[in-house]
């Protein structure tokens, strides 16, 4: 019967492959209801749309008329940039060439699989159970991706692979992936600058990369369009969300205890690159123990503070801690782990916190690794104290219209006037709380060995 089985068990493979094969394809073709309101894919949608048109994405028309035929908006004249630059944009144009409920689909799609590849990616680098990194990957970086169809799973994905590449020294391919993590520059630029530094077997071909990029940006958009989105657009998005209570950058948090717009920008961009070259420091000193440091380090520093981060982003920091609390065993790195996977899905689905949180619990203490249960325990009960004062508030919140705009207005503007009205709550500000404290651990945890060892 074994040596039946095992002649069986490819055969069976393949079955099941091309069932889920159908079952893709007819979904593509019937795409089914979506509940979740794909604002952000929605956004990259249409400004796609806008692009392959020779029109510019980032204005409110039409990229309020595009949105609104595929997603009812929260108000008649709400409208959700895209803030990329053209070479980005350009990259979701083939979704353009489907209808957009076969299109969101396709996404969801994407969403999935680069789950499941930075789900392999850190099982290969880690070693640690199915069970806990499936459970936390799940719930802190895609979970939240899927409720908004947010894009920076995909860079995740793109780079998590890349640290294991790197690892593996397969050089050209660590290069074309964080070329194409380049799709948020931001998050891609402090990843490749300490490759570049560190990886000498890597800078012809980063070199190579970038060039290609900036084939890529010129024959995306005119030229005039990248300066638009350079001088116009990002400075427009730093202060589109300065007042919503759902944003996680230092500029927010120092404008909502009284410091100047211009200011806390400013800081936040000062702590950006200060966080850059302190990954850069911290590299130079793990990277013989630990070369994927090179990647996973800078991309979780990328998203601690700085002038603008979602709390999508904010699940870059979860490889680093993974990875850290799997070399070091300490209980600060299960304590980032924990703290991680408790707040980034507390903060994404309000309601269902408690129940995530629980699955969270279940799997890092099936591991059987923490020594300190009660102290997780009690955190979950916190927040699910704050979470019950708290849905009263978010059940009944109710948008106020927005004026009409000009349709040459930059799209940041209106965004401005509805995230304005995300404003903080006792609930918000645990969970950033929560966040800091998570990477401050992980952090920690990773430097503190290295200290002792060298002392």
């Amino acid at each position: 019967m074994t040596e039946i089985g095992a002649r069986l068990q490819p055969l069976l493979l393949g079955a099941l492959g091309i069932v889920i094969a159908g079952g893709v394809a007819y979904a593509l073709v019937n795409p089914p209801p979506m509940r979740a309101a794909y604002l952000d894919f929605n956004s990259f949608y249409c400004a796609a749309g806008i692009l392959s048109r020779g029109q510019d994405p980032y204005r409110y028309e039409p990229l309020h008329s595009c949105e609104i035929r595929n997603l009812h908006p929260v108000t008649p004249n709400a409208v959700v940039p895209a803030p990329l630059p053209p070479y980005a944009i350009a990259a979701f144009m083939p979704f353009t060439k489907l209808s957009y409920p076969r299109a969101q689909f396709a996404w969801w799609l994407v969403l999935v699989a680069g789950a499941a590849v930075i789900l392999g990616a850190l099982l290969a680098l880690t070693g640690l159970p199915l069970l806990l990194i499936g459970t936390c990957v799940s719930i802190s970086i895609l979970l939240p991706s899927l409720i908004v169809g947010s894009l920076a799973l995909v860079p995740i994905a793109l780079l998590s692979l890349s640290g294991l590449a790197i690892v593996r020294q397969r050089w050209v391919g660590a290069a074309v992936l964080q070329g194409a993590a380049c799709i948020e520059p931001h998050l891609a630029l402090p990843v490749l600058v300490a490759t570049f530094a560190f990886v000498p077997q890597m800078r012809p071909r980063l070199a190579f990369i970038g060039a290609l990029l900036l084939a890529a940006s010129i024959a995306a958009a005119p030229i005039p369009l990248g300066i638009e989105y350079l001088t116009k657009v990002l400075p427009a998005h730093a202060v589109s969300e300065i007042n919503n209570g759902e944003q996680y950058a230092l500029s927010a948090t120092l404008h909502a205890f009284g410091l100047s717009e211009p200011l806390s920008v400013s800081i936040g961009e000062a702590q950006y690159a200060l966080f850059a070259l302190a990954g850069l420091w911290t590299v130079a000193r793990v990277r013989n123990q630990l070369p994927e440091s090179v990647v996973f380090v800078p991309m979780a520093l990328a998203v601690m503070g700085g002038p603008f981060v979602h709390l999508t982003q904010i699940g870059a920091a979860l490889p680093l801690a993974l990875i850290v609390a799997a070399r070091t065993r300490s209980a600060p790195a299960w304590a980032a782990v924990a703290l991680l996977a408790i707040a980034i899905p507390w903060q994404a689905a309000i309601g269902y916190g408690g129940v995530l949180a629980g699955l969270v619990l279940f799997a890092i203490l099936s591991y059987n690794r923490i020594p300190w249960p009660s102290a997780v325990a009690a955190a979950i009960t916190a927040g699910i104290v704050l979470q019950v004062l708290q849905l009263p508030e978010i059940i009944n919140r109710r948008f106020v219209s927005i004026a009409s705009v000009p349709p040459a207005t930059l799209a940041e503007l209106p965004w401005r006037q509805l995230a304005s009205q995300f404003s903080p709550t006792p609930f918000s500000w645990y969970g950033h709380v929560l966040i800091y404290a998570a990477f401050t651990c992980a952090y920690c945890a990773l430097l503190v060995p290295w200290r002792v060892e060298h002392a």
